[in-house]
């Protein structure tokens, strides 16, 4: 009977340890660190083993709090799980005359985008050679922008109730060019602005490159849906993952709200809008089990104030992240590597935690964070994860202090 007692005193002892892990002597640390914050400054942070399943640290793990950049991991993450690493995104010429061995295209040319943000000018001069090569010389019909994968709804302050956030984001169509950037002349002066109608802007650009490059083109320019049967001329495309890294990396507002919209249109497999991009995404979060209480994400980037999160919801990302046999590298690969490059390339410098810790920065006015993966001098692999809000201070010094906690985790 005795025996029995102890094992069940036992048990509780190793479930309470599971759950109730803390490491005192590193929370004390964070703690000193913490203690130089300035009087009503509001924090999380929660930092992770894995593999243990063993929580190290957690100081007001459940608090939401904005998150800025950090809110593109459950973008990113979310296009993994629902497009696929390999997903394309491509531009692509076709054309309703199936039959062009006479070098005549008889009927119109389309240019029909499945959002592809990293297309530029030099990638449709190689589409533009590959219609040469093609031995086409005369289109009778149209140059036609077809950017029907996405709906028309460009802005994201349309898609956000009440949205107060107005940081310059380019137009999120489906057809993408130069970052849906156009340049014009004003007097003698040349000038860089956002395209207002990019199926119509970018087709304009290339009825004028095949002119230029001897084509005849009897029609114009404009916009149009390529019917369901068309030939294939031409494509530029990437891999879902070659987008993700300028998203995660360099933390380019633009390209994450492309995957922020990509997520409808995939999902649902129809034009793709705010609305099913918004379903899509809370389905994936409800699918990993992550914790809904104050949670909010209106959008890709994390730009909007919006947002709200706890460092235990995106340490739970993370996690799911790590154990994902299938895209974990693909994910991992596309964080910022601490003093290396994007927006860690000048953090964390001479430390332990220089090309070791991987992660996403997040920055707005009031609000600084850090959340990523770090390898221990024992090659324990680790989930950091820490949010501040603040009203006094600045940047620098915030980040300051989550590298110096980052660094007490690197010797554990």
């Amino acid at each position: 009977m005795r025996l029995d007692i102890l094992k069940v005193i036992f048990l509780v002892l190793s479930l309470f340890t599971l759950i109730f892990p803390i490491n005192d002597s590193l929370t004390k640390k964070v703690e000193a660190i913490i203690k130089t914050f300035p009087a009503g400054t509001q924090y999380g942070i929660m930092v992770f083993d894995p593999q243990l399943n063993d929580t190290l640290v957690a100081i007001n793990i459940d608090k939401t709090l904005i998150p800025a950049s950090n809110t593109k991991l459950f973008s990113s993450s979310a296009a993994l799980f629902i497009a696929g690493a390999d997903f394309e995104l491509s531009n692509t010429f076709v054309t309703d005359d199936l039959n062009i061995d006479d070098s005549v295209i008889n009927g119109n040319l389309f240019i029909v985008g499945k959002c592809n943000p990293l297309f530029d000018s030099e990638d449709l001069t190689e589409m533009i050679n590959e219609l040469m090569n093609l031995n086409i010389k005369r289109i009778t019909g149209n140059v036609l922008g077809d950017d029907s994968f996405f709906d028309k709804d460009y802005y994201r302050h349309n898609w956000i109730e009440g949205e107060t956030a107005y940081i310059t984001v380019s137009p999120v169509s489906a057809l993408i060019l130069n970052d849906n950037y156009v340049t014009t002349k004003v007097g003698r002066r040349e000038q860089t602005i956002l395209m207002k109608s990019p199926p119509i802007e970018i087709s304009k650009i290339i009825l004028d490159s095949l002119i230029a490059r001897g084509i005849k083109v009897d029609g114009s320019y404009g916009e149009g849906v390529a019917p369901a049967k068309v030939k294939t001329l031409a494509t530029s495309q990437i891999r879902l993952t070659d987008l993700l890294k300028p998203v995660n990396k360099s933390s380019d507002n633009f390209y994450a709200e492309c995957v922020f919209r990509l997520l409808g249109a995939v999902a649902f497999g129809s034009q793709g809008t705010a609305l099913k991009s918004y379903q899509a995404l809370y389905t994936y979060l409800r699918d990993i089990q992550l914790n809904r209480e104050g949670l909010e994400i209106v959008d890709g980037s994390g730009i909007s104030r919006s947002n709200r999160t706890s460092a235990a919801n995106i340490t739970h990302l993370l996690e799911k992240m790590y154990n994902d046999y299938y895209y974990y590298n693909d994910f991992y690969s596309s964080l910022a590597i601490g003093g290396v490059d994007g927006t860690l390339r000048k953090r964390m410098k001479g430390g332990a935690a220089e090309g070791n810790f991987r992660g996403k920065t997040g920055t707005l006015n009031g609000v600084s964070t850090l959340s990523g993966y770090l390898k221990t001098k024992k090659g324990n692999d680790l989930v950091v994860t820490i949010l501040i809000n603040y009203t006094r201070g600045y940047h620098d010094f915030y980040r300051e202090k989550q590298d110096r906690i980052v660094e007490i985790f690197t010797g554990y």
